[in-house]
């Protein structure tokens, strides 16, 4: 949108689809990219010209905050119900907060058994 990204240098990228069901997306693929561009914007932070890194879907709803929640995972070291609560207390007072359909949440359960295999 032109009031906070007008005259920003802007990456996007569009998750990639999980190989086992392109319904969902591979998280650890766009984890890793998240990493990438999180890197990138620490850098030009030091450098003095500020920059973020959104990740946002359609509704905003469930693919993002499920994207947000599985980069807190891998980068973090947290477990879901950790990551989950992270991510709700940044979101502003008088948000609705986290909202992820039934779908979203099993594959962030099935992402946190890749992570931590041992329980």
């Amino acid at each position: 949108c032109s009031p906070c990204c007008s005259n920003r240098n802007i990456n996007v990228f569009t998750a990639p689809a999980d190989a086992k069901d392109p319904t969902k997306i591979d998280l650890a693929k766009t984890t890793q990219k998240l990493e990438v561009l999180h890197d990138v914007a620490n850098r030009a932070d030091q450098a003095g010209m500020p920059n973020r890194v959104l990740v946002y879907c359609m509704s905003g709803q469930s693919r993002a905050p499920s994207v947000a929640v599985a980069y807190l995972m891998r980068s973090e070291r947290r477990r879901l119900d950790d990551a989950m609560s992270a991510l709700a207390r940044r979101y502003p007072r008088g948000h609705r907060g986290i909202t992820l359909k039934p779908g979203d949440y099993e594959h962030l359960e099935a992402f946190e058994r890749e992570l931590f295999p041992d329980g």
